[in-house]
This record gives structure tokens, C-alpha cells and sequence, in this order.
């Protein structure tokens, strides 16, 4: 339910680019965990200066209770019209396209994830992904790109930190708001920040925390 869901915020010194780091950053900060199978729960980071910013949001009853959290009330839950809304998020994207090859004598096919590092395809990626769960791109702005390093398994993830204004019906909107977007969730990625959270502003294209002096 809508007025279960809570955001809070977290800074740390000193970041890191590792997602692998972040997850565990959060796990062990800010949620408190159910039991070892399912944590409910989303988070996407940002940098601003020397500090990075998680911003997590969840059910109100999984986030520890010393850490300052408030009811995350985005533009779109407002509109009582049963109309399409149209409104704008910003959204940290692990951008992969899996694909089948044929390895060894045996031909054994094997599929495998491969980064899509082209801003062109980025966008047709996100774009025909909201299409098949109802949501239509007007505006698509990458903010910024590059490789995200996971030190499980050694093993690096290609990232892009876009700002979107979409529009579809509400009840679509709060699916990606409740579900996030594509793979990689744990580890920051796919979780929706929309126009009207207090828990961020977008200022010369940049993501920033405006409830705390950085």
C-alpha cells in the first residue's frame, strides 16, 4: 500500500564505486532485516561532492527506527482523474541485453548479459521496457554514464543515471514506483525517484538532497 512505503537517506564519506559496497552499506545501516530469504526494499545512490547519498526507501516497519524517514508523496499519487498522469523521475539504470552463445565442441549454448553502453540504445533499451509495462517516454536525459565496479565476483556493471518524463496511467506509475525496473535491484539499481518526493530536486542536471546540507 501506498502509505506504507517510506524513504530515508544515508551519507557516507569518502565513496566508493563499488555496488557491491552499497548494498552492504544499506543492509547493514538502514534495513532491518526480516529474515534472510526477502528484504523488501529499494535504493539508489548518488554523488554530490565528496559524499554519497543513498536514498532507500521501503515499508515503514523494515527500516530501523534511529534513522529519520518521512512519507515519500510523489506528484502522480495525487491525481484523482483516472486519467494518463504525465510526470518526470530520475532513475539509476543497469542498461544489459542478455544474449545466447554457442560455447565448446558440443555447442552448448550458454546466454551471458552484455552492457549497452551507446546512449541511443540506452534509451531505445528503457524506452520499449516501459512500453510493455504501459509507460511512454516523452524525454529521456542521461545525466551521467560509465562502469560501476561490484567486487562480487569481481566483476564490473555498466551504469547511466537518467532523468525520464514519461506518462501512463497512475496505477502503472505506482507498479514501477512499489517494483523498481529491471534487474539488479539490490545493488541500487531501477529505483524510481519521482517529481514531488521532498527527498530530492534536480538543479542544473544534477541530483541533490535538498532536506540536508551537504
Amino acid at each position: 500500500m501506498v502509505n506504507s512505503m517510506y524513504c530515508t537517506s544515508l551519507f557516507a564519506d569518502s565513496p566508493v564505486n563499488d555496488a557491491y559496497s552499497d548494498h552492504l552499506c544499506v543492509i547493514s545501516n538502514v534495513i532491518n532485516r526480516i529474515d534472510n530469504m526477502r528484504t523488501p526494499y529499494l535504493f539508489t545512490t548518488l554523488i554530490v561532492g565528496n559524499k554519497k547519498i543513498y536514498l532507500v526507501r521501503s515499508e515503514f516497519v523494515h527500516l530501523n527506527e534511529s534513522l529519520k524517514s518521512s512519507e515519500d508523496k510523489c506528484d502522480f499519487m495525487d491525481d484523482k482523474s483516472g486519467r494518463e498522469v504525465s510526470t518526470s523521475f530520475f532513475i539509476r539504470l543497469n542498461p544489459a541485453i542478455r544474449r545466447g552463445l554457442n560455447n565448446g565442441p558440443a555447442g552448448k549454448k550458454t546466454d551471458r548479459l552484455y552492457a549497452i553502453k551507446n546512449s541511443d540504445e540506452i534509451e531505445s533499451w528503457f524506452s520499449n521496457k516501459c512500453d510493455s509495462i504501459g509507460i511512454k517516454v516523452t524525454n529521456f536525459e542521461i545525466l551521467q554514464k560509465g562502469v560501476a565496479y561490484c567486487s562480487k565476483g569481481q566483476t564490473s556493471i555498466n551504469e547511466a543515471y537518467v532523468k525520464v518524463h514519461a506518462y501512463a496511467s497512475k496505477e502503472a506509475f505506482m507498479q514501477l514506483y512499489c517494483q523498481g525496473f529491471g534487474k539488479r535491484k539490490g545493488f541500487g539499481f531501477g529505483m524510481p525517484s519521482f517529481s514531488g518526493s521532498k527527498h530530492y530536486e534536480i538543479i542544473n542536471s544534477v541530483l541533490v538532497a535538498p532536506f540536508i546540507s551537504i
